[in-house]
């Protein structure tokens, strides 16, 4: 297989990452609309800082060394995997989307907002590449 379809999940992750990241800092690049200050801090209240930078760049953040891993796999680990992401990741942008604003008020101890919500999936989508590539590297006959 060749290295470049190897390398397109590593760089969407970066490029995800980056993305999150400018998202996540609006003030160091320019584009926050509503600003406050106080003594000692200047913030910024636009929601998209905490409802879209901040989980995107947890997602990226925590399966990137997934992605970095799948450059040293081989073709059938790599292509198991893929089918695995074909189905998990919009599973988990759906379910990151239905994902409360705020947590749940009801039960406090299950609060469960889109950030939280995007650090949990990736995990989860961490722990299961990570098994999957483990379990498909050591079944794998050896020509």
């Amino acid at each position: 297989m060749k290295l470049r379809y190897k390398v397109l999940p590593l760089a969407l992750t970066l490029i995800a990452l980056c993305i999150g990241y400018v998202i996540a800092h609006p003030l160091e690049f320019g584009f926050c609309q509503r600003i406050y200050t106080t003594e000692s801090y200047i913030g910024c209240l636009d929601r998209t800082i905490i409802y879209l930078g901040h989980p995107i760049f947890s997602f990226a953040l925590r399966i990137l060394p997934v992605m970095a891993l799948l450059l040293f796999v081989s073709k059938h680990v790599f292509n198991s995997w893929v089918k695995f992401a074909l189905w998990a990741i919009p599973l988990f942008v759906i379910i990151f989307l239905n994902a409360p604003d705020t947590g749940n008020q009801t039960f406090q101890m299950f609060q469960m907002d889109a950030w939280i919500m995007a650090r949990y999936l990736g995990w989860l989508f961490l722990i299961i590449s990570l098994l999957l590539i483990a379990f498909k590297t050591l079944r794998t006959p050896k020509n």
